[in-house]
């Protein structure tokens, strides 16, 4: 066995210092077999750590001209190393201390977790505190070790959520403690190095979430059991201090962006959008006033749209739900936006688009639930216009995963109409909703270069797909029917006035309309049945349109979609059209 570094270094070696001088990539396959049995055989410290940290860089950071078994002999070394010093954990933070080399940092922490996660059961108590112990000493005593590299603080972060995981609450009820006290360590009077330490902090609060909570992953019976003990033991001890740190970052905002730090605000709020799942809301509501003021501070926007959409998705009695919304004023502040305007990202138009999604639906769940009182009705709906034309303003922008998040909400609606009598609200807002759709719908100009069937990108198609669905559920709201088939009639008497002067865009979505028009047509056959009804003389009019049949494929083929929506009726009233198309060809 590899014998572990002197007890006088204990977390921190000198003995590594000087080895990484060699270049990665020198040793040829014969050497790694030499060195292996000069380490083995020679429980030289020096050259092992040399050996070593070549194999970590050969295994991560080949140079040029390394082979392939060079480096999966390198990383049969580094894994060997991992399991005789499975107990050893101070070899390895001595590595990561003693190295200026990311890659050899990076693999050290590494090497921590897979103890952890194969080798841990064989630490007794004692030794696991050691680890602990070793593992705040670095953070508190060297923090240029760890925030040397973002990429290195996140891997310690995780690292401390990995040990968290094992050890939290019953050999580690201190971690939580230790951590926070980070905060007050007396270099922390320096400005600079306390924002160090705030980040750090928050990064651990996040790799706890990602890696212990996140409810998204598909967790162990076992695992999920240990992410419950850890968030019921944190809700007696720890949230008041999460919620303090944020509260006072948040209120700082100006000073960490003015020194370059608004990242750290960013990591705030993404905690605050995690943390509110599982705590109470009443911690973090003195926050949110300026958090709907973030929604205009271009670097912070999209962590504040998240945070907000986390509250408002916070289960809660729907009195206090609509009482918070009212005090913010959040419906009017979001009214007041305009996705069309250049400038905002589509992360933020995304995050938005949510948040008035969930307004949306919670609405409509709200005004269906009979427990709800009526004064939360009555102010659901002095607000509901608003929401609705919102969501029809993300309809109308230009990305298409925005206007698929707004789609589920403008369905439920649709839905809901289909049931009630329409007042003239909702008259006049679903022909807006009609002229957005039937606008949106249209396929590209640029789709119809070739001769073939254009290729449609899959973000399109999703995005027609939700714009297909709202047009039948609009034509299947019983009021406005009548119009929609009108409506739909007068365009195909245009298409075929005007069929030579129309592009195949405009061609396309005509056909495409008439041919879903079907789907929301409640009793279509008895409508088409029905001689002389607008529907019936429109089928008509496709059918005699030769031009039709023989344009762009893509305008053929939905055509001939629209002739077999309508089969029924062929069959029946073939006679009374004039065409040349053979319908039982068809």
């Amino acid at each position: 066995m590899i014998r572990r570094p002197p007890r006088s270094t204990h977390c921190i070696s000198s003995a590594a210092s000087d080895v990484y001088k060699r270049q990665p990539g020198e040793y040829s396959e014969g050497d790694w077999m030499r060195l292996q049995f000069i380490g083995t055989a020679s429980r030289n410290y020096h050259t092992l750590m040399e050996q070593l940290a070549n194999a970590i860089l050969t295994q991560l950071n080949p140079k040029p001209g390394v082979t392939a078994e060079l480096q999966a002999s390198a990383k049969a070394y580094c894994t060997k190393v991992i399991q005789d010093h499975r107990k050893d954990h101070i070899y390895f933070f001595n590595l990561f201390q003693s190295s200026t080399d990311i890659f050899i940092k990076f693999w050290s922490l590494g090497a921590l977790e897979e103890i952890l996660k194969n080798y841990y059961n064989e630490y007794d108590i004692p030794l696991r505190k050691q680890l602990h112990e070793c593992y705040l000493q670095i953070v508190e005593k060297q923090p240029g070790v760890v925030f040397c590299s973002p990429y290195i603080e996140a891997k310690y972060a995780a690292l401390f959520c990995a040990l968290l995981n094992e050890d939290y609450p019953n050999y580690w009820p201190e971690a939580f403690t230790r951590l926070f006290s980070l905060l007050q360590l007396e270099v922390c009077s320096n400005p600079s190095i306390k924002m160090k330490y705030i980040s750090f902090v928050l990064s651990c609060l996040l790799a706890f979430d990602r890696e212990i909570v996140d409810f998204r992953e598909v967790k162990r019976a076992e695992e999920h059991k240990r992410s419950v003990l850890i968030k019921d033991e944190m809700r007696k001890s720890v949230v008041n201090d999460i919620a303090f740190l944020l509260q006072q970052v948040i209120q700082s905002h100006e000073f960490f962006r003015a020194n370059g730090h608004a990242n750290i605000v960013t990591q705030a709020l993404e905690v605050l959008e995690k943390t509110v799942d599982w705590t109470k809301v009443e911690l973090f509501t003195e926050n949110l006033p300026l958090i709907v003021q973030f929604l205009g501070v271009g670097e912070l926007q999209v962590e504040a749209a998240k945070a907000l959409y986390a509250v408002i998705d916070k289960g809660m009695d729907p009195a206090i739900k609509i009482s918070l919304l009212k005090n913010l004023n959040l419906v009017y502040i979001l009214s007041q936006w305009d996705p069309k305007i250049p400038g905002h990202s589509e992360d933020f138009q995304k995050a938005m688009a949510n948040i008035v999604n969930k307004i949306g639906l919670m609405y409509l769940e709200y005004l269906a639930d009979s427990k709800v009182g009526v004064q939360v009705k009555q102010a659901i709906e002095e607000s509901f216009p608003s929401v609705v034309e919102m969501a029809y303003k993300y309809l109308d922008q230009e990305y298409y995963a925005v206007s698929i998040i707004i789609s589920e909400f403008l369905n439920r609606y649709l839905t809901l109409l289909k049931k009630i009598t329409l007042q003239e609200f909702h008259t006049q807002s679903v022909k807006v909703l009609l002229e957005i759709v039937m606008r949106k719908i249209q396929l590209p100009v640029d789709y119809f270069a070739g001769a073939d069937l254009p290729e449609i990108s899959e973000s399109f198609e999703l995005f027609r797909g939700e714009l297909t669905t709202l047009f039948v559920n609009l034509s299947s709201i019983p009021s406005l029917q009548p119009g929609i088939v009108q409506y739909i009639a007068q365009t195909i008497d245009m298409l075929k006035a005007q069929y030579n002067a129309l592009t195949h865009s405009q061609k396309e979505v005509i056909l495409y309309l008439f041919y879903r028009l079907g789907q929301g047509l409640k009793d279509l056959g008895k409508i088409l049945k029905e001689p002389g009804n607008a529907l019936t003389r429109t089928v008509e009019t496709v059918l005699g349109m030769q031009e039709v049949f023989a344009d762009h494929l893509l305008i053929v083929a939905t055509a001939l979609e629209g002739v077999i929506r309508y089969a029924g009726y062929l069959k029946c009233h073939a006679e009374r059209c004039d065409s040349s198309v053979s319908y039982t060809h068809l």
